[in-house]
């Protein structure tokens, strides 16, 4: 229990350090902790190792975006150091969520001072790989059996047909949940707190009415828009990595109450996102007209 309190509170560093603003930081903390899918995994046999390494997700997520802002390197090889130390605790949550989504942000984080693309990103992904494979070792090398194991059941799907997948142990911890695979992704939202759902709607659509004016009055709109790549990436993984798990050809996920618990991470981090766009939008608006305000007071007293 004390680890999911980590979870929490890393949970609003991350969120805090994306929008800058306290009060919805907290406000998103609070709904993680009161979301189903976090506590899930701990209905698992066996799962609670697993368990109290989650909070390593949004805790190398803020080392890296303050490695970003700080222009510290060394932040997101602490990131790779922590990880190496606790997958010797459990390894599937960093094989499977961690390690992926710290590498997608690692490579497309974009601000003013940082290039969205840039070699230095992939020498700084080799370092941060090489760090946790030699730390973590040898529990790190878990990740590269299990691959292995994954390309080898797609060779045989391929050589022997489909019923080689729906044959495998891996679906079936699949069906161990009833109903189609569509119908188990709707844990997605159901066993997820609603305001996630609330505040995307919300702030998305604040977000995209003050782009629509920065646009028109200031020509530019704010720079953290760049954000949204890889948050919709990560987004993108975990909807896959879930959906492939309900196919049955996801080895990574170690059972079905372990792969919803990041869903509030990225769900907090667009909200965050999308709040920090439009607040930055505002201030180009308020800007302009605080200094047409001036332009004319000066223009007047001549």
């Amino acid at each position: 229990l004390s680890t999911l309190v980590l979870y929490v509170s890393f949970s609003y560093l991350f969120f805090y350090s994306l929008s800058k603003s306290r009060g919805l930081s907290s406000v998103l903390a609070i709904a993680s902790a009161y979301s189903f899918n976090l506590w899930t995994p701990l209905y698992w046999s066996g799962s609670i190792p697993y368990a109290a390494t989650m909070f390593l997700l949004p805790l190398s997520l803020y080392l890296i975006i303050l490695s970003y802002e700080k222009k510290k390197k060394k932040l997101i090889y602490l990131s790779g150091l922590l990880i190496g130390i606790f997958i010797q605790g459990h390894p599937q949550s960093f094989i499977g969520y961690t390690v992926p989504m710290a590498t997608i942000l690692i490579l497309f984080y974009g601000s003013k001072q940082v290039k969205m693309f840039s070699w230095d990103k992939i020498r700084t992904i080799f370092i941060y790989a090489l760090i946790i494979f030699f730390v973590g070792f040898p529990q790190a090398g878990i990740g590269i059996e299990i691959f292995g194991q994954f390309a080898k059941l797609l060779a045989s799907a391929f050589s022997q047909g489909a019923q080689e997948i729906s044959g495998s142990y891996i679906a079936t911890a699949a069906k161990e949940t009833a109903g189609s695979p569509f119908a188990r992704m709707l844990d997605l939202f159901t066993r997820t707190n609603n305001l996630f759902f609330g505040a995307i709607v919300l702030v998305a659509l604040f977000a995209f009415f003050t782009t629509f004016l920065s646009i028109v009055v200031k020509r530019r709109v704010s720079h953290h828009i760049k954000w949204l790549l890889p948050a919709f990436l990560m987004a993108a993984y975990v909807f896959l990595f879930i959906y492939g798990f309900a196919l049955g050809i996801n080895p990574l996920s170690g059972g079905w109450f372990r792969v919803f618990w990041p869903a509030m991470t990225v769900y907090g981090a667009l909200v965050a996102i999308l709040r920090r766009i439009a607040t930055d939008n505002l201030e180009n608006i308020v800007g302009m007209w605080e200094r047409k305000k001036i332009i004319h007071g000066l223009v007047a007293k001549r």
